[in-house]
């Protein structure tokens, strides 16, 4: 059986790490944890590299799927924190304006974490909490350099008991210790390793830099739980994916 434990200095590595695990015949573990650094820089060159491989094998765009957890607008927008959200929100909203679908649920991870979201008419709504503000917030004023955990869950009162599938990511934790470093935690309760995980990945490295960002700290890693990993369409289609980007990397 496949130890289901990664541990490498970045999410590019580790991804291919765990993928390659579960593209071997017969390798179909019941869950996986993945540990992985912040060396990998998501550039827009790097992320283009990464969407011609996946779309050479069929798979989804990671790019894309990073967007639906953490958008790049978020990232670069040069504002505050609400500022730098609000870019988020509008970005999903004109986009829901030109009839694009982002998921095959209602909000986006990056509206169940923050807690609003908009329609194609551009007028917020509150759905929930907004959580990773409140966790900004709360970093702010603590600041303190202590073990200490925050957390947000990606839940709606809509949300009904269902058997594995989306939404996927159910639980977000950041982690303050030693000399204002931050790292954090993540549970998937099912994760396509094909379609999904690589943009995952890059999604929550956006959302660690994002809260360290903008609380004065260092994001340093972040621990991936992944319960029910699949190999998504085929092991062989997997491992093809896996090959290209390894090539790529290799040029």
């Amino acid at each position: 059986m496949v130890v289901p434990l990664v541990d490498e200095p970045d999410i590019l590595a580790a991804w291919l790490d765990a993928a390659a695990k579960l593209a071997m015949p017969g390798e179909n573990p019941p869950f996986l944890v993945i540990t992985a650094g912040s060396g990998f820089s998501a550039t827009r060159v790097q992320l283009k590299t990464l969407d011609d491989a996946a779309v050479a094998v069929g798979a989804e765009r990671p790019g894309t799927v990073a967007e639906v957890l953490m958008p790049d607008r978020v990232m670069r927008n040069t504002g505050g924190v609400a500022s730098s959200l609000d870019a988020g929100w509008r970005l999903f909203g004109r986009g829901r304006g030109r009839k694009l679908k982002f998921s095959g649920w209602a909000h986006t991870y990056f509206e169940r974490l923050t807690g609003r979201w908009m329609k194609g008419d551009l007028v917020l709504h509150e759905i929930k909490e907004n959580r990773i503000a409140s966790i900004i917030e709360k970093i702010r004023l603590w600041n303190k350099d202590v073990e200490g955990a925050l957390y947000a869950h990606t839940d709606l009162p809509s949300d009904t008991l269902r058997v594995r599938g989306s939404p996927c990511l159910q639980y977000v934790q950041f982690r303050l210790f030693a000399q204002n470093r931050l790292e954090m935690f993540a549970v998937y309760r099912s994760h396509d390793y094909f379609n999904k995980a690589l943009g995952n990945l890059i999604g929550l490295q956006r959302l660690g830099q994002f809260v360290a960002k903008s609380t004065g700290r260092t994001f340093v890693r972040q621990t991936v739980f992944s319960l029910h990993p699949i190999s998504g369409g085929t092991k062989a289609s997997l491992k093809e994916f896996v090959d290209r980007v390894r090539q790529q990397q290799d040029v």
